[in-house]
């Protein structure tokens, strides 16, 4: 939980809880406060309406399973409102809850209001920094009651159906098929397009103050108006914005009671679509300056006279806006901000905006004096990602680093077991340079430094000694059926990522930035663009664009009314173009570039040939209509790209990432024991164990020796061989003894195989494999662990155990994992609710010991003893 024992006010440090709590409501009731009376109303014209149909979806009654599907499609473990009830609660007591819940939905759909108190709101304050001492330093969360979330989110669930044509194009955030990365590939583009163009420019980048809180609901409910919402749509909406109820918790304690002005919930589900809805003012301004020419944006296609213009890119509040350096088009976009701010309540943070001259600005510092900003320096970060910069440059990823380092740095003031730093690197240090991957080009010596970092932290771990590596990362980063650790391979990751973009590309349809790329390269066929070959600068689309020859292996082309697959050129009839398949045929042919259509004549096929063919040219004709015999008939369906990889058809990163980094050898995954190294039922650092023990690359006194170590290698359980890998967990005598124990259960006779890979492949068919299998397969992992930990004992401790508790030692490992195999939740048949652990351990072990014979039992009283 977060506290806040010191709060800094004007200067002076508040130290008494009383004083902090009347300081902190005082503020956010001022927050929450509309400072004016009266606001002017803004002249919406050209906006996009939304049509009849639209509005009658909008305004139909609930019905239950749409209830249903909001109530699951809320994050069931979120923190609760004032209620006190998760979502889900509702989800597992639905048929309880049901009747009353519908009901009050209904309710509200008829009424047009609910009870107020449903809208009561907990603010939680959580620190955007370390060490936050200021309330601007908090960012306010709501916590909403969880009846109110579910008719938010039936809200908000119907109007993410037509915002994408109310939204302008512009905006990236919270609409389906547009995703924040579109932004960044857009601006990049825009500026790099400038730069070449040599023509001076401006880009603008804003910050909104305090946008969700400033909003005003005037303003808000008056551009709904004007984009033609019901008017029972709009009091919904009015509704559940002005009812709201606040009471702020500081140190865990809910403090004062007050109603709000102004303002949407960060936490309410309905408020970033609404609050997208209000930024189209901002959005209408700019477009009307455009057309009338008093602005003018970047053209991505400098040498076209009607090439696409941007002027404006949006993510939710985040908004850049890209003009000529020019003082009369500084002056009119001010004047778009001081009528915004007037209409609606935001304001821009202007000691935190910039404008970044583009090429040579003269009189730079007097166009930021006009607007009101800050001059800054491209290149800057732009939705956490580089904007301005080469996309090839090692300078771009340092804050990736950087952010690596600190993680590590947090990480190494704990113990983490090589199974839990294996957790971390695949869960998180793999997910850092995720992001910025998805866009940009790693260069290797970036792979190279991150790849440092996280083999350095998996093998040494909190502790600032080298240690050894003991496993070639090249093993480690394999997956795990190939014998690796399943630690991503980042410059694979790099490309599977990247190659979405060509499938969205291919796929995509009324997308800004497919258009943008379409009108800046030009498109080489009907699918792609033409090769870029300019000089890598501050674009993107040309790194993307070099992975062309690696995705198109991996597609092939579905035909529907064929007019857009290549009869020629396109993988669409076999596992080659045709052009491949048919050279001589292909070079006859005057339509090379035709489509499936253009060639199929209703019956058959129509090449165009240029001459008639001669006798021995036959032959081609044979094998080209037994190709093409599969082939029946154009139908009304569009053209489709299908992935190949997968049975799906559809392209996806894990999919492309596991078709990179697979390896070709079939016969080295048949025989690595994968299967039986990563048991999920036991502790994870006993699998990473088990694998070392696989790889035969524990630290015996061997491996040692082999490192270039003088010493002499002596077995420390049996103090009469060399401590090898296979020696220590296999053949030695105090090893060997387990094994007979653990075999004397299933009754069979076995040799021993050679070493510890081998052993795996074949334990499952040693023995009867009943019910009982899981217990058998875990076996061997819990004699290994045993051994290890009794080796390192006498080694580093001095400390000996006797031959009986050492079997003993083995026998309770065994039993301490087996609760990990059972279900969540799941006891002990017979055992009392309240009976605690010891009472199912004991029946477990007498269950266990049941499981042998008696006579068996008579003639080994070692394993008598053990059990």
């Amino acid at each position: 939980m977060n506290t806040i024992s010191k709060l800094k006010v004007r200067g002076e440090n508040l130290t008494e809880p009383e004083e902090i709590q009347k300081e902190i409501v005082t503020y956010y009731e001022e927050l929450y406060s509309e400072p004016e009376q009266w606001r002017p109303y803004l002249e919406m014209r050209n906006c996009p309406m939304i049509h009849e149909e639209e509005n009658k979806l909008l305004l139909a009654p609930f019905e239950q399973q749409e209830i249903l599907e909001s109530i699951k499609a809320c994050a069931g473990d979120k923190a609760p409102g004032p209620d006190g009830y998760s979502m889900a609660f509702f989800s597992q007591c639905w048929d309880i809850i049901k009747p009353d819940l519908v009901a009050t939905v209904q309710q509200f759909h008829k009424a047009e209001r609910f009870e107020k108190s449903i809208n009561s709101t907990f603010v939680a304050l959580i620190p955007k920094k370390v060490g936050a001492e200021e309330l601007t330093d908090f960012r306010p969360i709501s916590l909403i009651g969880g009846v109110y979330k579910i008719i938010a989110k039936l809200l908000a669930e119907r109007l993410k159906k037509v915002l994408h044509r109310l939204v302008d194009s512009q905006q990236m955030a919270f609409i389906k098929g547009r995703q924040i990365m579109d932004a960044v590939l857009i601006a990049n583009e825009c500026v790099e397009s400038r730069q070449r163009s040599k023509c001076p420019g401006i880009l603008c980048k804003l910050d909104i103050q305090k946008a969700y809180d400033h909003l005003n609901w005037n303003f808000l409910l008056l551009m709904m108006q004007r984009m033609g919402f019901g008017a029972k749509w709009i009091r919904w909406v009015k509704f559940c914005i002005s009812t709201v109820k606040f009471s702020i918790l500081v140190n865990r304690t809910p403090s004062g009671f007050f109603s709000s002005q102004r303002g949407l919930r960060q936490g309410d589900p309905l408020s970033p679509f609404l609050f997208i809805l209000a930024m189209e003012g901002l959005s209408n301004l700019i477009h009307t300056a455009k057309r009338k020419g008093w602005v003018r944006g970047f053209r991505v296609d400098s040498s076209a006279q009607n090439g696409l213009e941007i002027t404006h890119l949006q993510y939710a509040d985040d908004t850049l806006i890209f003009c000529e350096a020019r003082t009369e088009q500084i002056l009119i976009l001010r004047v778009i901000f001081i009528i915004f701010e007037a209409v609606s309540g935001l304001h821009i943070n202007w000691g935190k905006s910039f404008i970044y001259p583009i090429n040579e600005v003269a009189q730079v510092e007097s166009l930021a004096g006009v607007l009101g900003g800050r001059v800054g320096e491209l290149p800057t970060i732009y939705l956490g990602m580089p904007l301005g910069g080469k996309s090839k440059s090692i300078g771009i990823w340092n804050g990736v680093i950087e952010k690596c380092e600190k993680k590590l740095t947090n990480w190494k003031s704990q113990y983490l077991s090589r199974g839990g730093r294996l957790t971390m690197v695949n869960s998180v240090l793999d997910a850092i340079p995720a992001y910025m991957m998805s866009v940009f080009p790693a260069p290797d010596n970036v792979i190279q430094r991150i790849d440092a970092l996280r083999r350095s932290f998996f093998w040494q771990g909190n502790e600032d000694k080298k240690k050894f590596h003991l496993v070639k990362w090249e093993e480690v980063i394999k997956n795990k059926k190939e014998g690796g650790l399943g630690i991503r391979n980042m410059k694979k990751q790099n490309k599977s990522l990247m190659l979405k973009w060509l499938w969205k590309f291919m796929t995509g349809e009324n997308m800004l930035w497919r258009e943008v790329i379409r009108a800046k390269y030009e498109m080489e066929n009907r699918w792609m663009t033409k090769m870029v070959t300019t000089p890598y600068g501050c674009g993107i689309w040309r790194s993307i664009r070099n992975l062309w020859p690696l995705f198109f292996s991996r597609i092939r082309f579905q035909v529907g009314n064929g007019m857009k697959v290549s009869f020629w050129e396109d993988r669409w009839i076999a596992q080659r173009t045709l052009k491949q398949l048919f050279p001589d045929l292909y070079t006859l042919s005057l339509q090379q570039n035709a489509t499936v259509a253009e060639m199929w004549t209703g019956q058959g096929w129509n090449l165009h040939l240029r001459r008639n063919l001669n006798d021995w040219e036959m032959g081609n004709i044979v094998a080209f209509h037994d190709t093409m015999a599969q082939f029946s008939n154009l139908t009304r369906e569009e053209d489709k790209v299908v992935w190949k990889i997968g049975s799906k058809g559809v392209f996806s990163v894990k999919s492309a990432y596991k078709d990179l980094n697979q390896s070709n050898s079939n016969d080295r995954m048949e025989l690595w024991p994968w299967r039986m190294i990563w048991r999920p039922k036991i502790p994870y650092k006993v699998n990473c164990f088990t694998w070392l023990l696989a790889k035969e690359a524990v630290l015996t006194q061997e491996n040692i020796k082999k490192r270039k170590f003088q010493l002499c290698s002596r077995c420390y359980l049996c103090e009469e061989q060399e401590e090898t890998v296979n020696h220590l967990f296999l053949h030695c005598k105090w090893t060997d003894q387990l094994w007979r124990i653990f075999s004397s259960l299933r009754k069979i006779t076995w040799v021993k195989p050679r070493n510890i890979a081998q052993l795996l492949n074949c334990w499952i068919n040693i023995g009867n494999t009943t019910i009982k299998e899981e217990r058998w397969r875990i076996v061997p992992a819990c004699i290994w662990w045993t051994v290890w930990k009794e080796r390192n004992q006498r080694c580093f401790e001095g400390k000996k155990n006797n031959v009986q508790n050492f079997k003993m030692k083995s026998g309770a490992a065994a039993r301490c994992y087996r609760p990990h195999w059972s279900l969540g939740g799941e006891r002990e048949r017979g055992s009392p609710v309240g009976a605690g652990p010891h009472v199912a351990s004991g029946r477990r072990s007498l269950r266990f010991r049941s499981e042998i014979p008696e006579r068996e039992r008579e003639e080994r009283g070692e394993e008598r003893e053990l059990l």
